[in-house]
């Protein structure tokens, strides 16, 4: 299944450390329990996007972080469920150089 912005109605907006925006649909965003306690407590009623701060990540990391978390939306079933085709699911890709900076970031997402 491929993601795409039509599939979605809401967004949330994520900004990077150096101020790069990135739109994404507001059901990924709420893959990260972290994100999804910062959209649960927006106010914003409104049909703007809700705007997240993440300054702790940079914007190549946020970057990489959302392609994972469009990976974990398009290649894994609710966490209770055994995941038959497990096999069939392609490695996600780090880069070496990233490893560190991704660790990080997963964790302070708790993703």
């Amino acid at each position: 299944m491929q993601v795409t912005h039509k599939t979605y109605m809401k967004e949330v907006v994520l900004v990077s450390r150096n101020g790069e925006e990135f739109p994404i649909s507001t059901e990924l965003a709420k893959i990260s329990p972290i994100i999804k306690a910062d959209i649960e407590m927006s106010t914003s009623k409104s049909n703007k996007p809700v705007v997240i701060e993440l300054k702790e990540i940079e914007s190549n990391v946020l970057s990489k972080v959302i392609e994972y978390l469009k990976y974990k939306y398009e290649y894994t079933k609710n966490d209770d469920e055994y995941n038959e085709d497990a096999d069939d699911i392609p490695a996600f890709d780090i880069p070496v150089d990233m490893s560190l900076d991704l660790l990080i970031a997963a964790d302070y997402l708790n993703i």
